[in-house]
């Protein structure tokens, strides 16, 4: 049929006769597939009624056919296309299709772009093949089943695609085939077998057609008739086909069966097993021994008659039974492979005896035990040697831990007079300069005041740390009962000229008036927060801290709350007490202060804590330990 685009380019009289002058179904259509002819021949195998309108693409016209592996053609792998799109010609494309009477017919296919008077097109061609291919596909259908036939020897071989669907079968007796023919024929294995099995099976045949390699598979029959029989599953590459696969199914129940025989009777490993210079013994799962050696008999006194009439629980010391059993069950239900522990064996004389018992299993194919394997050595020498060895180690750390402590303090000694000292000095290098500076008799007479007042400060420390190294023995640290507000006033008076230059606001709320604690230690853990919470103040905005002493359930608490630069605790909440570490650009810090109040706090069994917001201030409280008989005021 000539379509009036073809009649526009007066070509009828040239072309029309030579397309319908061939025995080939013959195509013209536009790159996009849009049919502007097709010839006789093509009408009658494609099945175009003369004046159809509804079949405009060429695409439609090849929509039941598949290429010769009977594999659907995609849009893009269509010849067609493939020439419309890249202007190759497509040359012996074999096609195939099914006919409504279950026939199929193999055709040939040829594309080219052809040019009418400047215009593309593409002419596609296509002739009869199929009794060419039919004898072709029994020629290779015949040296098939020659490869098959040679590979199966006496065992079941089925032909099966990449899909896993079998279409064809081989084997000497029909009986040993778990269906009739006919119903596994042309069925996917995924239908036959139970899910599990039937995906193993389909990865077998995927690596084998993917690496051209045979695999194979050992499993236990799913269905009821042969429950008891083990089979293994071959997947082999067929030769010169890329999408079949040869799977041969083979018995291999009596085989497995001689080979557990084998196995137990190797395991028993009669001469070691007598003669080791371990106690040895084969335990069924009621703990009763069914084989003993002669060591055995001589750790735990015991004859073999009587071994092998008694369970273990009879002769286990009461405090080591409970676990023993528990690992037994483990090891039974295959949660462990075998364990070892200490354990104490009643002799038969009466007294107990130490052992080291490591005890594994024997399982047949099935996973299912069928017996235990017991070591048994006696280490009751070696127990009182290990007992003798910790106590002297005990003592060792006993002795260790008194040096370190000694070691602590006198370090913890050396960062107090560091610390301690550098405030009252810079106090009065300041007030000095202020006295130098003065405008007037009434400011230089407060700066005297408060120089005195500093210098009393630092001679008080320095009079309270000559008392320290006065101490004979360094693990004795005095205790004194401390109040909270003369602490404070006496770290107010240290800090007073950071507090007046910043024209801070620090009020007070001690619920609780004291506690029993170091003093000095108490004074260096309040003014290291106290200069923290100065010290990290927003510019341009006046710091208010409030000091807190209260009941925290049977404890006593000391928080300094502050309105603060604050810290990003989730970037630095790790590293916030340690030695040397700074968390804000602009101040002069050291990262000393808060790790060595944690060392103070920490050294008499109390705890620091934080909770912190960057911009919305910070919050330290002191947890303090408070040991016994320690007096506690409250207000």
């Amino acid at each position: 049929m000539l379509t009036e685009e073809l009649r526009s380019l007066s070509v009828e009289e040239v072309l029309l006769p030579i397309l319908n002058g061939t025995t080939h179904g013959m195509i013209v259509s536009r790159p996009d597939g849009r049919l502007v002819f097709w010839n006789e021949k093509a009408a009658q195998v494609l099945n175009i009624d003369r004046g159809s309108t509804s079949v405009r693409n060429v695409y439609d016209l090849f929509a039941n056919f598949c290429d010769e592996h009977f594999i659907p053609f995609t849009s893009e792998k269509f010849p067609v296309r493939i020439t419309a799109e890249t202007g190759i010609a497509q040359q012996d494309v074999i096609m195939v299709s099914m006919q409504q009477d279950n026939q199929m017919f193999w055709h040939s296919l040829n594309v080219s772009q052809i040019c009418i008077q400047e215009v593309s097109y593409i002419l596609t061609s296509f002739s009869d093949v199929s009794r060419i291919m039919k004898v072709n596909r029994k020629v290779l259908d015949n040296e098939k089943q020659l490869h098959l036939l040679v590979a199966s020897l006496d065992d079941i071989v089925f032909e099966a695609t990449a899909e896993g669907i079998i279409l064809n079968y081989w084997v000497n007796d029909l009986k040993s085939l778990f269906y009739i023919p006919d119903y596994f024929l042309n069925k996917n294995i995924a239908e036959l077998f139970p899910a599990d099995l039937a995906a193993s099976f389909l990865s077998l045949i995927k690596n084998s057609l993917k690496d051209r390699t045979s695999n194979e598979l050992e499993y236990q029959s799913p269905f009821d008739s042969h429950k008891d029989n083990w089979y293994r599953i071959q997947t082999r590459p067929i030769r010169l086909m890329q999408d079949r696969v040869a799977v041969i199914v083979s018995d291999i129940t009596e085989r497995l069966r001689r080979e557990e025989m084998t196995r137990i009777n190797e395991q028993k490993f009669n001469q070691a097993f007598q003669y080791s210079g371990i106690g040895m013994a084969m335990v069924n799962q009621d703990g009763v021994c069914l084989e003993v050696n002669k060591t055995l008999c001589k750790i735990l006194g015991y004859t073999v008659s009587e071994l092998t009439t008694m369970s273990f629980h009879e002769y286990t010391h009461p405090d080591d039974l409970n676990l023993d059993v528990q690992n037994m069950e483990k090891l039974r239900l295959g949660e462990i492979e075998s364990y070892t522990m200490e354990k104490r064996y009643r002799h038969k004389r009466g007294h107990f005896i130490w052992c080291m018992l490591t005890l594994s299993k024997v399982s047949d194919a099935k996973g299912i035990p069928v017996f235990f394997i017991a070591q048994v050595q006696d280490i009751s020498l070696s127990k009182k040697n290990m007992e003798i060895l910790e106590r002297q180690k005990n003592q060792l750390k006993t002795a260790m831990f008194d040096l370190e402590t000694k070691i602590q303090q006198l370090e913890e000694f050396n960062k107090i007079v560091a610390h301690n000292l550098r405030g009252p000095v810079v106090n009065i290098k300041m007030l000095v300069q202020e006295i130098l500076t003065a405008e007037n008799e009434d400011d230089r007479e407060e700066y005297l005041q408060l120089l005195e007042l500093s210098s009393d400060g630092l001679t008080e420390i320095l009079q309270e740390l000559i008392e320290v190294l006065e101490i004979r023995n360094p693990q004795t640290i005095p205790f004194h009962y401390c109040e909270f507000d003369q602490i404070y006033n006496k770290v107010f008076q240290q800090s007073i000229v950071e507090i007046q230059s910043k024209e801070a606001v620090v009020t007070t709320d001690f619920e609780v008036r004291g506690i029993y604690y170091y003093r000095i230690y108490l004074e260096s853990i309040m003014l290291n927060l106290l200069s923290n919470a100065l010290k990290y103040s927003v510019e341009g905005k006046h710091p208010h801290i409030h000091i807190r002493a209260y009941h925290d359930r049977n404890n006593v608490c000391l928080s300094f709350e502050d309105n603060g630069v604050g810290i990003d605790l989730l970037k630095y909440g790790n590293q916030l007490f340690k030695f040397r570490k700074t968390f804000h650009r602009g101040f002069d810090s050291k990262g000393v202060g808060l790790f060595m109040t944690r060392c103070q706090i920490e050294s008499l069994g109390g705890k620091i804590t934080v909770t912190s917001e960057p911009g919305k201030g910070s919050i330290f409280t002191v947890h303090f330990y408070l040991h016994q008989n320690a007096p506690i005021l409250t207000i």
